[in-house]
């Protein structure tokens, strides 16, 4: 399903992924080894940008990840006209 998928449609997935990752990444080894007490008292904060975060990679996979829209009628009809 990839390959059906636009370039602007795989950067935006692309995009959208590795900014999910790199939240992850620095949320979970980061943060916590410079900050023992990481999330600490702003466990409220970082479980709202945690939700918005994967409200957002379900929102990209949703628009990005539709295949556009073949129009067989239009080419076949076109493919018709030739061969008459």
């Amino acid at each position: 399903m990839l390959a059906a998928l636009s370039t602007g449609h795989k950067l935006g997935l692309g995009l959208s992924g590795l900014a999910f990752v790199v939240f992850a990444l620095v949320t979970s080894m980061l943060l916590p080894r410079w900050n023992p007490d990481f999330p600490g008292r702003r466990k409220p904060l970082y479980l709202v940008v945690t939700f918005l975060f994967f409200v957002g990679m379900m929102l990209a996979v949703l628009v990005f990840g539709k295949e556009e829209k073949e129009n067989e009628p239009r080419e076949a009809a076109a493919i018709v006209a030739l061969y008459r």
